[in-house]
C-alpha cells in the first residue's frame, strides 16, 4: 500500500494595523510493502511548514534583545496603545521533518523481528522577548529507534519482546542554561494470549 497526503492553507486579514498572514503546509507519503509473507517494511516521511506574522506592539526595555532594539513605534504608526509603545512583526515560523523505517522478518516460522527508526526534526524561530527564553519546540531533534522480537511458543500463546529508545536534544542556547537534552531506553516484556 502507498498514499500521499496534501494539506495547503492559507490565511490574511488585509488589515493595515495587523497585517496578519499565516499559512500551514504539509505533505506526506507512506508506504508499506509486504513483497513476502516472511518479509515487509513501511516508510514514512511528512514536511509540515506553518508561517504566522501580524503587527504586535509590546512593552520592554531590554535593549540587549533584537526585536527589543530594533522595534518601531506603536504610536507614531496609528495604534492607540500608549502602554505597549514598541512595534515589530511578530513572525512565527515552524518546518517539521519527520521520518520513519521499519523492516519486519520472520527468521523462523515461529519467530517475528521488527526493527526501525523514526526521526523528527524540528527548526523554527519567534521574536524572543525574553533573554531566558528557550528555543523549546522551535529547534530540536527527536530520535526513535526501536527493535521487538514475538516468539509463537504454542497453545495460542506469543511472548513478546520489545525496545525503544527516545533522545530528545534541542539545537538553541538561550540564556543560562544548556539547550536540554533527555534519553530514555524502555524494554517491554509481554506473554500473549489469543482466543
Amino acid at each position: 500500500m502507498i498514499a500521499a497526503s496534501i494539506n495547503l492553507w492559507d490565511a490574511s486579514n488585509g488589515h493595515a494595523l495587523s497585517d496578519y498572514r499565516g499559512h500551514n503546509r504539509n505533505y506526506g507519503f507512506t508506504a508499506n510493502l509486504t513483497p513476502r509473507e516472511r518479509f515487509g517494511f513501511d516508510l514514512a516521511y511528512n514536511y509540515n511548514d506553518t508561517m504566522q506574522n501580524a503587527l504586535i506592539c509590546f512593552s520592554d526595555s531590554d535593549m540587549s534583545l533584537p526585536v527589543v532594539a530594533n522595534a518601531g513605534s506603536c504610536t507614531t504608526n496609528g495604534y492607540n496603545d500608549t502602554k505597549n509603545p514598541l512595534l515589530t512583526d511578530g513572525r512565527y515560523t515552524n518546518s517539521t521533518h519527520y521520518g520513519m523505517a521499519s523492516v519486519m522478518f520472520k527468521p523462523h516460522a515461529r519467530v517475528t523481528v521488527l526493527v526501525g527508526y523514526g526521526i523528527t526534526s524540528v527548526s523554527g524561530q519567534t521574536p524572543q522577548f525574553d533573554n531566558l527564553q528557550p528555543r523549546g519546540s522551535l529547534q530540536y531533534d527527536y530520535y526513535q529507534p526501536l527493535a521487538n522480537v514475538a516468539v509463537d511458543i504454542g497453545h495460542n500463546l506469543t511472548a513478546k519482546a520489545g525496545w525503544n529508545y527516545y533522545q530528545y536534544g534541542e539545537g538553541s542556547f538561550v540564556g543560562p542554561t544548556s539547550p536540554r537534552y533527555f534519553h530514555a531506553n524502555n524494554a517491554t516484556f509481554s506473554l500473549r494470549w489469543a482466543f
